[in-house]
């Protein structure tokens, strides 16, 4: 019977963990580098027993999560091209190097929303709080492997006062 199990999880130069948990979760710091456990225990004759044992431990993509817009409020007739906001999502790749494409898959706001230089949702077209006061739109965020993420929003339109209209067949 083994007693006094002490597990030491460490990379050269840190000690990551240290104590008598046996499964250590690695960190995306590690990626690159050496991990070695060094286990320390009294065997069933008494002696003090250690062992050590390495890996190399390598980055695998993770997907994104935290698909975020940065507004979900829009006044109505604002013209082409304004902004609606700004898309961002957390990836552990980013410092990678990993980059993102945008696009909206789908929803009632599709046809009123694009994505410019990237990252900007803009208005595609003119949007009437008074035909349309909320659109949803589904956003999907991929990494350079494929992987992603979607979500949906839900944009509020602000109704503005209209200037009135004259209509001279009403005379």
């Amino acid at each position: 019977r083994l007693t006094g199990l002490c597990y030491k999880w460490s990379r050269p130069g840190i000690i990551l963990q240290s104590g008598a948990n046996a499964s250590y979760v690695f960190k995306h710091s590690d990626a690159g580098h050496r991990v070695m456990v060094t286990i320390n225990y009294t065997d069933s004759l008494g002696s003090r027993v250690v062992t050590s044992n390495s890996h190399l431990v390598v980055n695998v993509n993770d997907a994104p999560h935290k698909l975020s817009l940065s507004a979900g409020v829009i006044n109505e007739n604002k013209p082409v091209g304004s902004t609606l906001g700004v898309l961002t999502v957390l990836d552990h790749d980013i410092r990678l190097g990993d980059i993102h494409t945008y696009e909206i898959v789908s929803g009632t706001g599709k046809p009123f929303f694009n994505i410019v230089n990237t990252t900007n949702v803009k208005v595609a077209q003119l949007i009437n709080f008074e035909l349309t006061p909320t659109l949803g739109i589904l956003v999907k965020a991929t990494d350079s492997t494929s992987l992603s993420i979607t979500k949906n929003f839900i944009i509020t339109v602000n109704n503005n006062n209209d200037p009135p209209t004259y209509n001279a067949s009403l005379f």
